[in-house]
């Protein structure tokens, strides 16, 4: 007679053996599981560490041409301010003002 300490009961007919192979399979099964499992996570992972480059990339390239418009913006304004355009703008109003009136009496 076994005991417990001397491990599983070994009959004749095999039962313990073809329990044995019935666990190592599931075993197998559940570590190819596992194993596809970590597989997909790592590749999503890495897909995912790829697109987040790709989108900082992209957001430093918006905030370089930010700057820039920034730049072209105050440089606008600064020029808006000044006195020559101010006069071109007058000039400009001026002449769209008599074209009008000359096609006005031309049309009479």
């Amino acid at each position: 007679m076994t005991t417990a300490a001397d491990g599983p009961d070994r009959s004749p007919n095999g039962t313990a053996a073809a329990m044995d192979a019935v666990n190592l399979e599931r075993a197998l099964v559940d570590f190819e599981i596992a194993n596809a499992r970590v597989i997909d996570l790592t590749t999503r992972l890495t897909q995912l560490g790829q697109d987040l480059l790709a989108t900082r990339s992209e957001l430093g390239l918006a905030k370089l041409r930010i700057a820039e418009l920034e730049l072209l913006a105050a440089e606008l304004a600064t020029m808006k301010t000044s006195m020559a355009y101010r006069v071109v703008r007058k000039l400009g109003d001026t002449r769209a003002g008599v074209r009008s009136d000359v096609g006005k009496l031309l049309r009479r």
